[in-house]
């Protein structure tokens, strides 16, 4: 597994980069480009960078608007945090009870193995112990199930994760502990999501304990804002061929001299409109075929502490509520949550997003409020600022077909590579919805766009 890549290599050969797009994904490739030397220049069509793993702020509090741990094994995550300036105020992670909802109560959930599962409120015994299959089948597809190139677990997309589950481990295994997992992943419905994608990430997570950053991202991203030349406020119109460059054309702000090379950092539909005169028909085909869950994500402020410590509980489906997943963050000093509170943020089922599309703000923090007073009682009346996050096209639903569809582009995006195109991408959909994978997703775009960089010297 890479580190992000040789420090020492050049960007002579790329000297100048636009980056669209200003979330996690395009600053990890803007960074490691501005560490080769090169001249990066980031459009941002929001006033900040960040994206959707910036915060909001409410009533004096900061309230995230993504929820989900990270874990240990997030090395790539972890690795670029701990390069950058501010990483002694995120690192290292504080670790997080997970825990799963079953009939009214809450109990502690480990891994995926037998050994945990046995006993698992819910899950037939027997079916527990077929779990050994897992880790059997994690062995033998290990080395396509690594973390920088996911379209190698094409292979394996050949069924849902419920016919997976079903098949291979039984019912209650599946709607018990594969399906939830299958849903913190995506948020959506485990009969569409590709067994490769929990294939990949059980093998990625093998041995790993949940955490959370100490503090907000939102300062690094500043930092990385004002270490590049960010055009905040731009939404691009379009990337349209410049001579032997690109042209990035954005209304309302000067004509830029072309760039040497071009990362496209957002979702898939959104780099088919930039990209619609420049894409390739694989392109056009594969970028239009990415499929996204809605997400809905309200968060919390509580004025006072909640009993027990950090926690990410899972909901099963089964049990028929809003919520797929509820993360609680009690207060720290120069944590997330106020020293004096805490943090609760619930994350819908797509089900509920899809179903509440047209309904107001006040309708659905209404509805889903009730079902954390359900599973976390007392919350409501403690509520000091909350915020709701919608949107229609949320998390990448890496359906049955989606690895093989990404082995394709990414064929067809090396031979355009090979034949001096110097147009990349990075984002979600190109690797997975945890931050660790947007990430590797910046990082793998910048490595790829240095290389060729290299070689086009090595050639002059």
């Amino acid at each position: 597994m890479t580190n992000g890549g040789d420090e020492q290599r050049s960007g002579a050969g790329a000297a100048r980069v636009a980056v669209v797009g200003g979330g996690l994904a395009g600053l990890a490739a803007a960074e490691r480009l501005i560490r080769a030397g090169v001249a990066v220049t980031v459009f941002e069509r929001e006033a900040a960078p960040g994206g959707r793993r910036r915060g909001v702020w409410r009533e004096g509090r900061w309230l995230p608007r993504h929820a989900g741990a990270h874990e240990t094994t997030d090395r790539i995550l972890v690795g670029w945090l701990s390069r950058l300036d501010r990483s002694s105020e995120l690192l290292p992670l504080r670790p997080v009870q997970r825990t799963h909802w079953h009939a009214g109560g809450r109990h502690p959930l480990g891994d995926l193995g037998p050994r945990s599962a046995w006993g698992h409120p819910g899950i037939r015994r027997l079916e527990a112990l077929r779990l050994v299959r897992l880790g059997r089948l994690l062995a033998r597809y290990g080395p396509e199930l690594e973390a920088f190139h996911p379209e190698r677990a094409a292979r394996w997309d050949d069924r849902s994760v419920a016919d997976f589950a079903r098949l291979y481990f039984g019912p209650t295994v599946f709607e018990r502990l594969l399906g939830p997992f299958a849903a913190s992943l995506t948020t959506g419905d485990a009969g569409e999501t590709s067994r490769a994608l929990v294939l990949r990430q059980a093998a990625l997570s093998q041995g790993a304990v949940a955490g959370l950053l100490r503090a907000p991202l939102d300062d690094v991203f500043d930092a990385l804002g004002r270490a590049l030349r960010l055009r905040a406020e731009t939404r691009v119109e379009r990337v349209e061929p410049a001579g032997q460059g690109l042209r990035v054309v954005a209304p309302g702000t000067e004509v830029e001299a072309p760039f040497d090379a071009v990362v496209v950092a957002v979702a898939a539909h959104e780099a088919l409109r930039i990209l619609g005169g420049v894409a390739t028909p694989a392109e056009r085909d594969h970028l239009a075929g990415v499929r996204y869950h809605p997400s809905l994500c309200l968060a919390l402020s509580l004025e006072q502490p909640t009993a027990g410590g950090f926690e990410e509980l899972r909901i099963p489906h089964a049990e028929g509520l809003a919520l797929q997943s509820l993360l609680t963050e009690p207060g720290t000093a120069g944590g997330r949550a106020p020293e004096s509170g805490a943090l609760v943020t619930a994350t819908a089922t797509a089900r509920f997003a899809r179903a509440h599309a047209e309904a107001s703000d006040e309708v659905v923090a209404k509805a889903l409020l009730q079902d954390v007073e359900r599973v976390r009682p007392g919350v409501e009346i403690r509520v000091a600022a909350s915020h709701l996050s919608r949107r229609a096209e949320g998390v990448p639903q890496f359906q049955v077909g989606a690895y093989r569809a990404l082995a394709r582009f990414r064929r067809a995006e090396a031979d355009l590579r090979a034949q001096g195109r110097r147009l990349y991408y990075a984002g979600s959909h190109l690797f997975g919805p945890r931050d660790e994978d947007v990430v590797a997703s910046g990082l793998r775009a910048a490595e790829s766009l240095l290389r060729d960089a290299e070689a086009t010297n090595r050639r002059s």
